[in-house]
């Protein structure tokens, strides 16, 4: 007996040979792989509207719901109140303080570790 020998495929050689496979997709399934593709295309149009100097024009925010989901909401600049501007930019912040604490974090154990003696961040 005699072993076929599997290579490495592509995203479209498996998504056909799925195709090809009796009854892989269900109807359920593809209503969700829809609306996923649907979601995953308009994030990535959203991310790629921009000013003329290179500025998203829509930004998004997290709120979370009655049942403490977390839902991500999005929303055009040209639409921003005071509150949203607000809201926005404190976002920013957060994501700052958080990056600069990873930042300095791995520093830290880089020079621990005795990769490098020294590293100076862009803000010290």
């Amino acid at each position: 007996m005699s072993q076929k020998t599997l290579s490495w495929a592509s995203l479209e050689d498996i998504v056909t040979a799925c195709d090809e496979a009796e009854d892989f997709w269900d109807a359920a399934w593809l209503t969700t792989a829809v609306d996923i593709a649907k979601k995953s295309l308009l994030r990535k149009f959203i991310r790629e509207v921009k000013d003329e100097s290179g500025m998203p024009l829509w930004h998004s925010l997290v709120t979370v719901d009655a049942d403490g989901t977390e839902i991500r909401k999005y929303k055009q600049e040209a639409l921003f109140d005071k509150e949203d501007y607000l809201q926005v930019i404190q976002y920013y912040v957060d994501r700052t303080t958080y990056n600069m604490r990873m930042a300095e974090t791995l520093r830290d154990r880089v020079i621990k570790r005795q990769y490098i003696e020294q590293l100076t961040l862009p803000w010290e």
